[in-house]
């Protein structure tokens, strides 16, 4: 590695840091809620167009873990062709916390997923999963769409 390339890469993951914090400080401060044992089973897996009009990617949730007031669940992401990057977005529920990616709550109460630096670039078939505390009452099964930005 020259001295040029260890330069570069405190600023690249300065540059990362600084994106992040900016689209916490917009709004993305993680918020989901609830679901029920009962919503355990996971949900079926939806296509999602990318730029090319054809299904990119899908998005399946799974709850693993219910208690009175909130639950734990993960989304697997599969990519259906190469992709870059991608985003899924939830309806229908408040996120507490979340890991291995990046949150927008938007006003609306819609949670979109970002894919981060990190897990964004997936082969045709390849999938990544990221996980999500919720909290309150348990609503309807959310919706979860997967796409590309």
């Amino acid at each position: 590695m020259s001295r040029g390339e260890s330069l570069a890469r405190p600023a690249l993951r300065a540059s990362r840091l600084l994106v992040a914090l900016l689209l916490l400080a917009v709004g993305a401060v993680v918020a989901l809620s609830g679901a029920s044992a009962a919503s355990a089973a996971p949900r079926a897996a939806v296509p999602a167009a990318g730029g090319t009009g054809k299904a990119a990617c899908t998005a399946a949730l799974t709850v693993s873990n219910a208690w009175q007031g909130g639950y734990q669940a993960d989304v697997t992401v599969t990519a259906l062709r190469a992709l870059t990057s991608w985003t899924v977005t939830l309806t229908g529920i408040q996120v507490t916390q979340a890991w291995n990616v990046i949150v927008v709550t938007n006003p609306d109460g819609s949670v979109i997923i970002h894919s981060g630096a990190w897990n964004g670039n997936l082969a045709a078939g390849a999938s990544t999963t990221f996980g999500f505390l919720a909290s309150s009452a348990p609503p309807p099964p959310p919706t979860v769409t997967c796409s590309t930005p």
